[in-house]
């Protein structure tokens, strides 16, 4: 075979029929590839998702708090036992995506989870203005969180056991 005749069937190897490159037929499929990719990254986030908001749902109760003395450094502190005994703060996820608080101001009744978020929102707020909670730890016996917004002391954060 001559130089010529292996080059020209290399090229209807690699190429369409009539030698065209495949280019045409890739472009085709790349959007294809893409969509295919971006729905099972998604598919993996809604199933992290779906077993954070399983690891977090029942109750919990306040045992310690992040914050700092406004230098922007902050620490946990463990609550007194007078002080969990005083005014014990207890907080529940519910299965159906319902929360309820025994702090005063909550205002929050209900929870989303998103990866390593959870965001805490009233259904009656029109705006639906949330809380968004930043997950450091949950495991079957510990929750702790740092609140979505970073005073200039530090983050602000809580540490739940469950109940």
């Amino acid at each position: 075979m001559t130089a010529t005749r292996i080059c020209s069937l290399q090229a209807q190897r690699f190429y369409s029929p009539g030698c065209q490159p495949v280019k045409k037929s890739v472009k085709k499929l790349l959007p294809l590839l893409l969509s295919l990719i971006v729905l099972v990254a998604c598919k993996k986030e809604n199933k992290e998702s779906s077993e954070q908001s399983g690891k977090l749902v029942g109750k919990w109760k306040l045992v310690q708090m992040l914050f700092g003395p406004g230098n922007g450094t902050a620490d946990w502190h463990t609550l007194s036992f007078a002080q969990q005994l005083a005014h014990p703060i207890v907080i529940q996820f519910k299965q159906d995506g319902s929360f309820e608080s025994s702090e005063m101001s909550n205002e929050f009744n209900r929870y989303s989870v998103t990866g390593i978020m959870v965001s805490l929102y009233s259904s009656l707020d029109s705006a639906r203005i949330n809380l968004p909670l930043s997950i450091q730890e949950l495991n079957g016996k510990t929750f702790a969180y740092y609140e979505g917004r970073v005073w200039r002391d530090g983050p602000i954060g809580r540490k739940f056991i469950r109940q």
